[in-house]
């Protein structure tokens, strides 16, 4: 190839500081030769001694950038990257060079040369790589166009964000936009280029961002995950609750529950930092590896927590009730126990009403096939959910809002849910069966969600799944209001009369009124699959209203029988084996509406029902997105309430109080949160800047710790915004840096701080 001014890069050398001291070093590295004069070889660490393929090449840890084998001779080889070869993260130089290039004695060569930057807020090391990709890339193409910027500048196709609290982000777009437009997931918006949103409650939210230049539109859009807590794995042995906190069931422990013959599991793993009371690392000072149990000594005024170390004598009680929650740190043990003061849904109407959060996640998010019949407050037809303050007189009963009824008023407070804290869940496809409107084109039965409590509502992950296996057994409701239009005149919020079926939709010749849900509901606090159900408008035969299958379509029907996607509302039901009216088990195949089928009085009251629908938790009216296909993957829908504690009786050893055990690892330290400080740059060689931000205000003390809790060393009467951390010794590795305030002793920050060579 000759004089081709576009020939590009022909080598690419990474090193370290051991790289070239004289000329002839840096001019052998142009050439991808090393100071020893051994070509670049490909794999391993590029020396021929290394562990690489012993193939000459041009290019360094080129990745699957290279599937042609362009720098190896025209013969293709596996990926080679820093990946591949786990080097640690950490800054990189390197040399690359172009040609060589002939330049005739008198003539003239312009070279123009661009270094692009990139940076990712909220991602690794590897998103930032990603990021740089994608700015070269249109580098590059500004290049090859010859810098004709044709008048304007195209919108970027990425924005920024970075999660500053438990329902904080701070988002940012850099490029150019004659317009743009944020839609936070959460029915909020902004125009803003840079700004910092904050959600109402923890959950995963689909972001996007459209931008409009003269050159054309863009939209990008991220999901943003809100439900991630701190502190360590629990396991609960006895009891159930939430305590307030955002629960999240290890994998191991949804699949005992699936698969177990009685449907739960007496053991339940939560995840970390996602379980009914956080335990945090507080101190790598006293960190002691272990296992350990906390119990709760009863559930009334009195009760406390207690903390004990296996196999050693010393028990820790917390120096408050558990009923007003708190804060307790352990020196002895090194941790931080924190507790959330006891609540339920509808005590506190006007802060929160119980609820914690909700999220909808896709197994491939790629494949999106569900939306929801979204809440409308101004049309009858669509007003399905009763949370507000629509409820004085000049509303028509068609529109107006549910209120408790007398003996049911929490805190003065008549209204279930003034605040609509109930009223967008997940795009206001969800709510508690309290609040489901029982009128005309409702779905909720009138003498059941009456005497419906909002206080016995649960956290839930409701399952929709193809895989047959986790199937629901379960009563299909007939939800069309005239008994006259429906099939076998059924009564509404009554079984279906139609035959049962298989999982196939043929009839099973089992009786009626029973069919499959494709999916399944846990209970995340009492480790239980629960019951199901799901609706039909037969009258709606030409939106599958009478088939008996859960297959919810796509059209909106506001006249007369109003029902979209022919109503095929989910319900899912707590276990009230202890209500002597109904008492609903956890999920037992189906037992329960077999039995339950039969006797119901199908009379227009039908009180006869109310027992078993008051008992119904959660209720969802799915649609089906205008040509996708039903079933194309996963959808997790989690529902998240402040629920109260609770006896359940495993282990007996405790009364049925709950009991949760804990492991302390070496990892653990590793996990610690970050703190309200900075470290740059972080790794560091030599020093780095530590930036308080006004966490501390007054003297404060630093205490330097190794991941084995060893304390290294400690300075006192600190003071001021920041500081220089030298690094004096320390051998490369991972370590803690603890300030503490020195007036008040419970304020404590930790970082992870890595020093290399």
């Amino acid at each position: 190839i000759v004089d081709n001014e576009r020939w590009g890069m022909n080598r690419f050398l990474s090193h370290d500081h051991s790289g070239p001291i004289i000329a002839g070093h840096y001019y052998n590295y142009i050439r991808g030769i090393w100071k020893d004069g051994t070509k670049l070889q490909y794999g391993g660490n590029g020396f021929p001694w290394g562990s690489g393929s012993r193939v000459e090449c041009n290019y360094m840890f080129p990745g699957t950038s290279d599937p042609l084998g362009f720098g190896t001779g025209g013969i293709p080889q596996p990926e080679w990257s820093e990946i591949t070869e786990n080097n640690v993260p950490w800054d990189r130089r390197f040399m690359l060079s172009s040609g060589p290039f002939t330049l005739e004695p008198g003539g003239i060569n312009s070279v123009s040369i661009g270094v692009s930057w990139a940076r990712d807020m909220s991602g690794d090391n590897l998103d930032a790589i990603t990021a740089l990709q994608k700015a070269n890339d249109k580098a590059q193409k500004l290049a090859d166009d010859c810098f004709n910027f044709k008048g304007c500048v195209p919108p970027l196709d990425d924005f920024h964000f970075a999660i500053s609290g438990p329902v904080t982000v701070n988002f940012s777009y850099f490029g150019e936009a004659n317009t743009l437009k944020w839609n936070f997931g959460d029915g909020k918006s902004s125009k803003e280029k840079y700004l910092s949103h904050v959600y109402r409650y923890p959950g995963i939210f689909e972001v996007s961002l459209e931008v409009k230049t003269k050159c054309g539109n863009s939209v990008i859009s991220k999901q943003i995950d809100l439900r991630k807590g701190t502190g360590v794995a629990l396991t609960r042995l006895e009891g159930h609750g939430s305590g307030g906190y955002y629960l999240a069931l290890e994998e191991e422990s949804i699949e005992k529950i699936l698969n177990s013959p009685d449907h739960k599991a007496d053991k339940i793993i939560y995840k970390q930092g996602a379980g009914p009371v956080s335990i945090e690392i507080m101190s790598p000072l006293n960190f002691k590896k272990g296992n350990y149990t906390i119990f709760f000594t009863g559930l009334d005024s009195l009760g406390r927590w207690k903390i004990f170390k296996h196999q050693e004598k010393d028990t820790v009680t917390s120096d408050y009730f558990l009923m007003d929650g708190g804060m307790q740190d352990i020196p002895l043990w090194g941790i931080r126990v924190i507790t959330k003061p006891f609540s339920y849904p509808g005590k506190e109407p006007l802060n929160g009403n119980g609820f914690i959060g909700a999220a909808q996640t896709y197994k491939s998010p790629a494949k999106k096939w569900l939306k929801w019949m979204e809440d409308d407050d101004l049309r009858a037809s669509r007003n399905w959910i009763r949370a507000g303050r629509h409820n004085w007189s000049n509303v028509p009963d068609s529109l107006k809002d549910y209120e408790h009824t007398s003996w049911q008023v929490a805190n003065n407070v008549r209204l279930i849910d003034p605040e609509e804290d109930y009223e967008n869940i997940i795009g206001g496809g969800w709510a508690p069966y309290k609040l489901v409107y029982a009128g005309l084109s409702g779905l909720s039965h009138p003498n059941g969600r009456t005497s419906a409590n909002m206080g016995q509502l649960q956290s839930v992950d409701v399952v929709i799944t193809s895989d047959t296996a986790y199937w629901t057994r379960c009563a299909v409701i007939e939800l069309c209001d005239e008994p006259e239009m429906a099939i076998g005149n059924a009564w509404k919020n009554s079984f279906r009369k139609s035959p049962s079926v298989g999982k196939n939709g043929m009839p099973d010749g089992s009786g009626n009124g029973m069919g499959w849900f494709p999916g399944y509901a846990l209970c995340l606090e009492t480790g239980e699959r629960l019951n199901m159900a799901f609706g039909e408008n037969s009258w709606m035969a030409g939106q599958n209203g009478r088939d008996m299958i859960w297959n919810p379509g796509s059209h909106f029907n506001d006249d007369g029988q109003a029902g979209h996607g022919g109503k095929h509302a989910m319900y899912v039901f707590r276990n009230s084996a202890n209500d002597s009216l109904s008492n609903i088990p956890h999920y037992d195949g189906g037992e329960f509406w077999k039995k339950t089928s039969n006797p119901p009085n199908h009379s227009s009251s039908g009180v006869n029902l109310a027992p078993v629908w008051r008992n119904c938790m959660w209720v969802g009216y799915p649609m089906l997105i205008p040509g996708k296909q039903l079933l194309e993957t996963d959808v997790t829908i989690s529902l998240r309430v402040h629920s109260p504690f609770g006896k359940q009786y495993i282990s007996w050893w405790n009364n049925g109080n709950p009991v949760y055990e804990f492991t302390l690892k070496e990892e653990e330290i590793k996990d610690i949160p970050e703190p309200d400080f900075s470290a740059y740059p972080n790794p560091f060689k030599d020093f780095t800047y530590l930036n308080l931000n006004d966490a501390i205000n007054g003297l404060f003390s630093m205490e330097v710790y190794n991941l084995n809790g060893s304390l290294l060393s400690q300075q006192h009467n600190l003071s001021g915004e920041g500081f220089v951390f030298q690094r004096n010794g320390l051998q490369a590795g991972v370590y803690i840096i603890q300030l503490r305030s020195q007036k008040a002793k419970s304020v404590v920050y930790r970082k992870k701080l890595v020093v290399v060579d």
